[in-house]
């Protein structure tokens, strides 16, 4: 073999070595990027979660107030309601009362 031809095979391996070295670099550079995209769509997402439980959480809160005062509501016109059927029972037996003691 010439010292040309062997001169040239250096060449050529070095430029293979070059172009294997540039070839790891850019996977690893390609990697590194996927890696960084990736936890920014896993922060964004949980950020996207967060806001959407926050979300969730103040309708809750409102439909269970809202059930609340439904709640209260109902109870206040029943406690009334009883409250008048009970006045009527009392003012009844009251008269009852009085007409025994006065018819004897």
């Amino acid at each position: 073999m010439s010292l040309e031809a062997m001169d040239n095979l250096a060449k050529v391996e070095d430029r293979l070595k070059a172009q294997k070295a540039e070839a790891a670099a850019a996977v690893k550079q390609a990697a590194a990027d996927a890696k960084a995209q990736g936890e920014t769509i896993i922060a964004e997402a949980r950020q996207r979660a967060k806001e959407e439980l926050a979300e969730l959480t103040r309708e809750t809160d409102e439909k269970a107030k809202a059930a609340a005062r439904v709640l209260a509501e109902q109870s206040e016109q029943e406690r009334e309601a009883l409250r008048a059927k009970s006045k009527t029972k009392e003012e009844k037996a009251i008269s009852f009362v009085l007409e025994r003691i006065v018819n004897g």
